[in-house]
C-alpha cells in the first residue's frame, strides 16, 4: 500500500548486490515468468542436495535417524489408527456421557405410556378402551367407522413403540469401566495426532513416510546413484534456465538504460551516462546462484569524457538524490502501490534542480498519492495540499504537531522557507509568484 524512500535509503543504491532486484523489478513482465521457473528449479536442485547429503551420511547418523523411524513406525503401528474406530469412539464416548439422562429420559416415557395412575388405566390401556367404545358406535352408524379404525391403529401403533422403547433401555447398559476404556483409547489417538502433525490424517501419513524413509536407509547406495543422477539433469535445465533468465535482464537492461538516462535530462543531468554493467562468465564453470549467473552494477559518468563509474564513487548527495529519484519514478510507473513517501530526498539539491526534482514528484502524483517531507520552498510551492510540522514544548516535554495550512498559511511557510524568520513583502510575492506558477 506505501512505498516509503528517505534520504537515507540512497545508501541502497551503493549497494550493488540491490542493482539486480532492481533490474528485475523493473523488468517484471519480462522477468519474472522466467525468474520463478529458475527459482523452481533451483529449490528441486537444493532439495535433491538434501537428500543426497542424508544418503551420503555416517553410518552412525544413518543408525540414528533408523532408530527414530522404527520407534516411530513401532508406536504408530501398535496403536493401529483409522478415520472408522476413531468416529465410532467419538460417537460412543457421546452416548456414553449422557447414556444416564437418555436412560432417564426414555424410562420417563414408558412410565407415561404403560403405567397406571391411581385409579386411573395408562395411557396405552385407555386409548385401546376407546378404540373398542368407538368401534361399538361405528357398528351403529358407519360415519364413526373412520374414526374408530384410525383410533384403534393409533392403539396398535402406540403399543409397538412403547415395545420397542422397553427395549432400547433395556439394552442400554453401561458403566463406568466402558467410559474408561473409550476414553483411555481416545486419549491415544489425541497423544499421536498432536505428536505427528496435528491431525488424525498427518499422524497416518506419518506412518507411511517413515516406513519409506526406512526403506530409502536400507538402499543408501541406489539411492546415491539416482540422487547424483537426478542432481546432474536438474543442475543442466538450472542451466538452460539461468541463460535464459540474463538474456532477458541484458535485454531489460538496455531499456531501464534509455529511460533512466531520460529521466536523468529531466532532473538536469544533462550530460550523464547510465549503465548497468554485467560480469562475464563461462556457463560451464560459473557458480549458479539464487540469481542464476548474473552479477551487476550500476554505473555512470556524470560528465563528458569521465569514465563509467559505480555509484558508490559519486561524492554528490544531490547527484546520488536525483539518481534515485530517476529509478524510483520509472519503478512507479509499472508498480501497484498507491502511496509512494518521499522523505527529504532533495537534500543536497537546489536551484533548478530543485525545481526539476519538484516537477518529477508532482508527475509521479498523477497516478499515485504523493506524500512529500521537504525543506525547499521551489518543491513545496508545487503541492496540491500543504502540512506543516511543528515542535513544542508544553510542561517540559516535546511535542510534534501536524496541521493543513490555508492558502495565505502556505504563503508565509514558503516565505519562511526561502527568506528565514524575517519574512519580506518580497519573499511574500515571490511565493505567491511560486504557487501560481506550479499549480494553476
Amino acid at each position: 500500500m506505501i512505498d516509503i524512500h528517505g534520504q537515507y535509503d540512497n545508501q541502497s543504491l551503493f549497494v550493488s548486490s540491490k542493482h539486480l532486484d532492481l533490474l528485475d523489478d523493473f523488468g517484471f513482465e519480462t522477468i519474472s515468468m522466467h525468474k520463478a521457473e529458475y527459482l523452481n528449479i533451483y529449490t528441486e536442485c537444493l532439495g535433491i542436495k538434501d537428500k543426497l547429503k542424508s544418503v551420503r551420511g555416517s553410518d552412525q547418523e544413518r543408525q540414528k535417524v533408523r532408530d527414530l523411524l522404527e520407534y516411530q513406525i513401532n508406536e504408530l503401528e501398535t496403536a493401529k489408527l483409522s478415520h472408522e474406530e476413531f468416529n465410532k469412539l467419538s460417537s460412543l464416548k457421546k452416548k456414553l456421557l449422557y447414556a444416564e439422562k437418555i436412560k432417564n429420559h426414555s424410562s420417563n416415557a414408558i412410565t407415561q405410556l404403560v403405567s397406571s395412575y391411581g385409579d386411573q388405566d395408562s395411557t396405552i390401556t385407555r386409548l385401546q378402551e376407546a378404540g373398542r367404545e368407538l368401534s361399538k358406535a361405528a357398528a351403529l352408524d358407519n360415519s364413526f367407522a373412520i374414526i374408530s379404525d384410525r383410533l384403534l391403529t393409533a392403539g396398535i401403533e402406540l403399543k409397538d413403540i412403547s415395545d420397542e422403547l422397553i427395549s432400547l433401555v433395556d439394552n442400554l447398559g453401561f458403566d463406568s469401566t466402558d467410559i474408561e476404556n473409550v476414553e483411555s483409547r481416545l486419549g491415544i489417538y489425541d497423544k499421536l495426532i498432536r505428536k505427528y502433525g496435528g491431525s488424525l490424517d498427518s499422524a497416518i501419513e506419518h506412518l507411511s513416510r517413515s516406513r519409506t524413509e526406512l526403506a530409502d536407509i536400507d538402499n543408501t547406495s541406489q539411492l546415491a546413484a539416482k540422487y547424483t543422477s537426478d542432481l546432474a539433469n536438474a543442475r543442466e535445465r538450472l542451466k538452460a534456465q539461468a541463460l535464459i533468465l540474463t538474456k532477458d535482464r541484458r535485454q531489460v537492461a538496455k531499456f531501464m538504460e534509455e529511460k533512466i538516462t531520460s529521466e536523468l535530462k529531466d532532473l538536469e543531468m544533462n550530460n550523464v551516462t547510465f549503465r548497468v554493467v554485467f560480469n562475464e562468465y563461462d556457463p560451464d564453470t560459473a557458480k549458479l546462484g539464487r540469481n542464476g549467473f548474473d552479477v551487476l552494477e550500476f554505473c555512470i559518468s556524470v560528465n563528458p569524457g569521465e569514465p563509467l563509474k559505480p555509484l558508490a564513487k559519486i561524492g554528490s548527495g544531490g547527484e546520488i538524490s536525483r539518481i534515485m529519484l530517476a529509478i524510483k519514478t520509472i519503478i512507479s510507473e509499472i508498480d501497484n502501490i498507491e502511496t509512494v513517501v518521499f522523505d527529504e530526498i532533495d537534500t543536497g539539491i537546489s536551484g533548478v534542480a530543485a525545481q526539476q526534482v519538484g516537477l518529477k514528484l508532482k508527475h509521479i502524483s498523477k497516478d499515485h498519492q504523493v506524500i512529500c517531507v521537504t525543506h525547499h520552498g521551489i518543491v513545496a510551492a508545487m503541492s496540491d495540499n500543504h502540512y506543516c510540522i511543528e515542535k513544542t514544548i508544553f510542561d517540559g516535554r516535546t511535542y510534534s504537531k501536524i496541521g493543513k495550512l490555508d492558502y495565505e498559511s502556505k504563503v508565509r511557510e514558503i516565505s519562511r522557507i526561502i527568506g528565514g524568520s524575517n519574512i519580506t513583502e518580497s519573499d511574500i510575492a515571490h511565493s505567491r509568484e511560486l504557487i501560481k506558477k506550479f499549480t494553476e
